[in-house]
């Protein structure tokens, strides 16, 4: 019985002790990444910032930095809404998966038996080659469009520049006619359908959209907790707001603000096989391959390599969002910024604090 209780102790006292280590092991990497982060922050002008890494769906280390709005001093917060612009198709990848999921739709569904009059070119084009970037269908200018179904009308009026599934190429067309189609689908606007499935599952209370509308006058909803954009002026002393608007008939391809903690939420699930299919899961973190050569876009997101490693993910704005997954080792780095006027290379470095030997990305010299 002695030698019991001995040997509990002894087990209780190896599991703080690992504890103990575990801790030490995140805040000095907590540490490092907050001094890189706080230096990049100075040097590319970003007044907030919020952040996190993921290690086999665990968070290591989260934070935030800074002010998410200048006008009243306001510090960034783990339920700050930053904008994501292009990182928004990780959302639209995600609820594609669980209506494929779900059995409404399929990825290989065909334009033709989903929609009515369309083009003939367009008859045989897929869910997943839209998603993927492989239509061909020319983008249009959509700001004209005041609804997704006008949206569609102009889209329908594009030329081609390649045969669905030859090339691709990165254009935000593919999006809109996809929102059409999952709201024709679906009966209600893309964000309903986006919190039927994906937010309100998942518990994310800190995810909206803004409704942009009006003309001269610009109308938008209120966001709770909403980072205001920034640019740096010409003078290092002061910025400048910025105002970079998605109308209703594109959220499928930007526009959704997310906070921290949601994003981290979403990260979660798309590995959680309970919530998406994992056969449906893989058209996320593969790269779509085309007639004769290897894709670079998954379901919602970019599929490459970087420095030798498979990173899966996106960024937006180009650096309001950047996210990117790096496969092999089971890492997630989460950056959400109120500064669009840098490149985004601010995951990949902060991936390089994880990863032995990966290299810290560098922006391309102007």
């Amino acid at each position: 019985m002695k030698n019991l209780h001995y040997c509990t102790l002894i087990l209780i006292a190896l599991a703080v002790n690992l504890f103990l280590l575990q801790d030490a092991y995140s805040q000095s990497h907590k540490q490092k990444v907050e001094k890189f982060l706080t230096q990049a922050m100075a040097k590319e002008r970003i007044p907030g910032l919020a952040y996190a890494v993921l290690e086999h769906n665990k968070v290591v280390i989260k934070g935030t930095l800074g002010i998410a709005d200048l006008s009243w001093n306001q510090p960034v917060s783990a339920h700050t809404a930053f904008q994501l612009a292009s990182v928004s198709k990780i959302y639209t990848g995600a609820l594609l998966a669980r209506l494929f999921s779900k059995g409404i739709l399929s990825p290989e569904s065909k334009l033709e038996n989903l929609i009515d009059s369309i083009p003939d070119k367009w008859k045989n084009i897929t869910i997943l080659q839209l998603a993927t970037h492989q239509s061909g269908i020319q983008i249009g200018n959509f700001g004209e469009a005041k609804d997704a179904k006008e949206a569609f009308e102009i889209a329908k009026k594009q030329p081609f520049q390649f045969a669905p599934g030859d090339s691709e190429n990165y254009v935000s067309s593919d999006y809109w006619i996809l929102q059409y189609m999952i709201e024709h689908k679906m009966g209600k606007p893309y964000f309903e359908v986006l919190k039927e499935f994906i937010t309100a599952p998942l518990g994310m209370e800190h995810t909206f959209v803004d409704y942009w509308r009006g003309g001269h006058v610009l109308f938008s909803e209120i966001i709770p907790q909403k980072a205001t954009i920034y640019h740096a002026a010409n003078d290092p002393e002061r910025y400048i707001e910025g105002i970079f608007p998605f109308v209703s008939t594109g959220y499928a391809a930007g526009g959704i603000y997310t906070s921290l903690d949601d994003m981290i939420t979403l990260q979660r699930a798309l590995h959680d096989p309970s919530f998406i299919d994992i056969k449906y899961a893989k058209l996320i973190f593969s790269a779509n391959p085309l007639k004769s050569k290897i894709g670079t876009f998954g379901l919602g997101t970019m599929v490459y390599n970087y420095d030798g490693h498979k990173v899966v993910g996106h960024s937006g704005g180009p650096a309001l969002a950047d996210v990117c997954y790096f496969e092999k080792q089971g890492i997630t780095v989460i950056i959400l910024t109120n500064q669009r006027g840098f490149y985004p290379y601010l995951a990949k470095s902060v991936a390089s604090f994880f990863i032995p030997g990966l290299k810290m990305e560098t922006p391309p010299t102007k």
